[in-house]
């Protein structure tokens, strides 16, 4: 197999082959080892072709620990491609510096800015602006050797506590200040999680301290799933782990601070139609 145009890194003492926007990967798809390794990384190769692009970023998934997820951005630079790790850590708490929310911008999905009592977009630049409440949670998370802030957005949030924040925005302050933190937010301290976290080139800016989370499973469910699965496996059949840590294939993050959450391109709002919707004044 030829690969071209690679960024070599030191890795936890091993060296890495970081893919860039100019790695192409040329082989016989024929070969048993070739096709095993399309299989790991979520891609497939062209039938007229046979190359592999990696622009999309290689999909392989590695369950990383907080100390390896901040030396994979120390070791590498914005030409980096995407990447997803699997991260399984303890919730210490909820960060109240930032709230717990923000208020959309319902047609372009950024964060509104305030000023004195009306909201304002300065992407859409228009007067007539309608936000939604949505959440913004940092969670300080431990996995027993260090500590992180992982950022989750209301899409995940929304699953994981089965409430929408504006419900429990005027639950918790009919002033809609936001700052008592609602009590499924302060449950979660204690529970363990496998958070799947995607670095982008957004992240390696030297301002950037937190990881966005893009899924949430709750580490006991993961366990019970696990269990059930193998014990449907017949025997002498080897089974593919999931979680399973691997020292090849590349990952991802993506990395925010203040007000740059909701401009680095949030999840999707789903159903926002069906959330009570703020009008500017």
């Amino acid at each position: 197999m030829l690969v071209t145009t690679v960024n070599p890194k030191l890795f936890g003492g091993n060296l890495y082959l970081n893919s860039t926007q100019g790695t192409r990967f040329f082989f016989d798809p024929k070969l048993p080892e070739i096709a095993e390794f399309l299989s790991s990384v979520g891609a497939a190769s062209s039938p007229a072709f046979t190359c592999v692009d990696t622009l999309e970023g290689i999909k392989r998934k590695e369950l990383v620990s907080i100390e390896e997820l901040n030396a994979y951005i120390s070791n590498s630079d914005e030409q980096t491609q995407e990447a997803d790790f699997l991260c399984k850590a303890l919730v210490v708490g909820v960060n109240q510096e930032n709230g717990w929310f923000f208020i959309s911008c319902t047609k372009c999905h950024k964060k509104l800015e305030r000023s004195g009592t009306s909201l304002s977009c300065s992407r859409c630049a228009t007067s007539d602006v309608t936000g939604v409440v949505m959440f913004l949670v940092e969670l300080v998370v431990d996995d027993g050797k260090d500590s992180a802030t992982f950022v989750v957005f209301d899409k995940e949030m929304t699953k994981l506590t089965g409430k929408e924040a504006v419900v429990l925005a005027l639950d918790e302050d009919p002033n809609g200040e936001g700052d008592e933190l609602p009590r499924c937010l302060e449950e979660l301290a204690g529970k363990e999680f496998v958070f799947q976290i995607r670095v982008m080139p957004f992240n390696f800016t030297p301002n950037h301290r937190t990881f966005t989370v893009s899924t949430i499973t709750e580490y006991n469910t993961l366990e019970t799933c696990g269990k059930e699965h193998d014990d449907n496996i017949l025997p002498n059949r080897e089974a593919e782990v999931t979680l399973a840590a691997s020292s090849s294939g590349q990952s991802v993050l993506v990395n925010m601070t203040g007000v740059e959450y909701a401009e680095a391109n949030p999840p999707e709002v789903e159903g926002a139609q069906k959330k009570r919707k703020l009008s500017s004044e």
